[in-house]
């Protein structure tokens, strides 16, 4: 018997609000050697786990819109608050061992934890809707105002942990981020199964790599 699935939707923005740990600008360059070297050995462990990518280019799941709360991308090529898709043309392993040699910012859309220091920012997050054989497939759906974290929770629920997403200067290579609320908890490091995100101007897949890997140590430590 033939099944009928419905095609594949444009992938369109929602807006939500990730949040960040902010590190000091001085201890990222003390310790920016030691950070890059422990993602890079982390990232390569992650992508030689991984299920060989099916699609020829990486895009970020997630657009940032501000560099701070009080000021915009100074991007002459797009507004604050762009909605469009931005479509990667780095290949997976290119990608991966490009964000381990840059300082790592890592974002979890959840509340700030007690005590510790967060810059948030807005967003633009894509919306999961069903499973595939092949992993988790994302197209869009239209969603109230008051239910744009939807997107976030769901993501959270299929314990997935690393996404990437563009940096401030576009002659930069892509930041890697956790999503995960386990990763990290008070700077400590915390194992859980890990995503790696692939996206095409219409649909998105997450493919899941080894399970355990310490997520922590992408971080910087504080």
């Amino acid at each position: 018997m033939a099944t009928h699935r419905a095609p594949p939707l444009t992938i369109r923005p929602l807006q939500g609000t990730l949040y960040r740990f902010a590190t000091p600008a001085s201890h990222q360059a003390t310790l920016s050697l030691t950070g890059n070297l422990r993602a890079a050995a982390v990232l390569n462990k992650l992508l030689e786990s991984a299920t060989p990518p099916k699609l020829a280019s990486v895009a970020p799941l997630v657009q940032q819109a501000l560099l701070c709360p009080t000021g915009p991308w100074a991007h002459p090529m797009r507004g604050a608050n762009d909605a469009g898709l931005i479509a990667g043309s780095a290949h997976l392993h290119g990608a991966i061992n490009a964000c381990a040699q840059r300082q790592q910012q890592f974002w979890n859309s959840m509340p700030p934890h007690p005590g510790l220091p967060y810059l948030h920012s807005a967003h633009n997050l894509y919306s999961m809707t069903f499973n595939t054989p092949n992993g988790l497939s994302l197209r869009a759906i239209e969603l109230p105002v008051e239910q744009t974290h939807t997107t976030a929770q769901i993501l959270r629920a299929y314990n997935v942990a690393v996404f990437t997403y563009p940096a401030a200067d576009p002659m930069d290579a892509p930041d890697m981020g956790v999503l995960n609320p386990h990763a990290l908890v008070n700077s400590e490091t915390r194992l859980a199964g890990t995503w790696v995100c692939e996206v095409n101007a219409n649909r998105a897949y997450l493919y899941q790599c080894q399970k355990n890997i310490p997520l922590g140590l992408l971080t910087q430590q504080r």
